[in-house]
């Protein structure tokens, strides 16, 4: 076939569209069932008395076989030198995956790195940042001037409401101050110190500063108090940090967000149920869920599509897993903190 007659014009953008975003459903689809059949085959598989097996164990014994283990010792070459190809293909596509993760991860952690050097930089006008509101309005109550400018006529045009130009500045000053505390706070090097992590008291920590930073959110914890794991406190972070500003930029529309965390101890592991009451996933991922793990997947205009790859790639890394997704009535996760560090 050739294009010709094709016009380029906006549903034939629109129709190359919808034959990749097919292709790329059936092939989720394809290598979940291919994942499925490996886990299976893998489990199912009988270890059995190789000839090969017996020939390595005596080289001598490779004189002596009979047609029939020869046939088989030929049979059994043949799937290694297969099994070989197939994981080498393997290998390559991990390590393509992985180095694209690393290169990804890097941006980020120099990313993270600048915002922290600025931060340090800052922390010195922390003081200013915090109080010069206020001074200036108490120097235009001294200087008698604060009556003038606070006067009705005087704050008709936005421009020249000081006022609420310095109650502008003064919400800002207070983001540009969280903002210096959670990059200075969170880059201490004990946040990744293998520990027993009272897992209580840093869901208490995170709840108090979330709902410091934003009013209109509500988070309620249900575990047990004094709850502890083997583990690093970064992970909690991490994993938390990301689900909560999830479901904030998913609902910044909301007038109250609840966000309800559980959490409990199974045997080594923890297992947490994470959910809120917003609007829950986009109509594309609600067939696929599992979809939004992927790196880049967002739903957002100007979404970067890696909070959830990032929880995936966290939770995985302790050995735990994301057991579930939904996002019906709501954004719900339930997933399972294993204790590798």
């Amino acid at each position: 076939m050739n294009r010709q007659g094709l016009v380029e014009n906006d549903v034939y953008k629109l129709f190359i569209e919808i034959i990749i975003s097919g292709i790329s459903c059936f092939e989720r689809y394809r290598q979940n069932i291919i994942r499925c059949i490996v886990k299976y085959n893998e489990t199912e598989v009988i270890k059995q008395s190789k000839v090969i097996d017996s020939v390595i164990r005596n080289p001598q014994k490779l004189t002596k076989l009979s047609s029939e283990e020869t046939k088989l010792f030929l049979d059994e070459l043949e799937q290694i030198k297969k099994e070989n190809k197939e994981n080498r293909k393997q290998f390559n596509e991990t390590e393509k995956r992985y180095k694209y993760d690393i290169r990804l991860l890097n941006m980020l952690a120099t990313s993270g790195l600048k915002a922290t050097s600025i931060a340090h930089e800052m922390h010195n006008d922390r003081n200013s940042l915090d109080k010069n509101v206020e001074y200036i309005v108490k120097a235009l109550k001294r200087y008698q001037l604060w009556d003038i400018v606070n006067d009705s006529e005087n704050r008709l045009y936005i421009y020249r409401d000081i006022p609420a130009l310095l109650e502008k500045n003064k919400r800002v000053n207070r983001k540009m101050i969280t903002f210096m505390d959670v990059m200075l706070s969170e880059s201490e090097k004990e946040q990744f110190l293998p520990e027993n992590v009272n897992v209580y008291e840093l869901l208490k920590e995170l709840k108090y500063v979330w709902e410091k930073d934003y009013s209109w959110i509500d988070i309620s914890l249900h575990m047990e108090e004094g709850l502890e794991h083997r583990s690093a406190k970064d992970i909690f972070r991490v994993i938390l940090d990301n689900l909560i500003l999830n479901s904030i930029q998913q609902n910044d529309d909301e007038n109250v967000l609840e966000i309800n965390i559980r959490v409990e101890k199974s045997n080594r592991n923890i297992n947490i149920v994470y959910q809120d009451n917003g609007k829950g996933l986009s109509a594309k991922y609600r067939i696929d869920p599992m979809r939004i793990l992927e790196v880049h997947e967002t739903s957002r205009k100007r979404g970067h599509g890696i909070g959830m790859w990032i929880v995936n790639n966290t939770i995985i890394s302790t050995g735990g897993e994301i057991r579930n997704i939904e996002g019906v009535n709501g954004f719900k996760i339930e997933f399972v903190i294993g204790e590798k560090i």
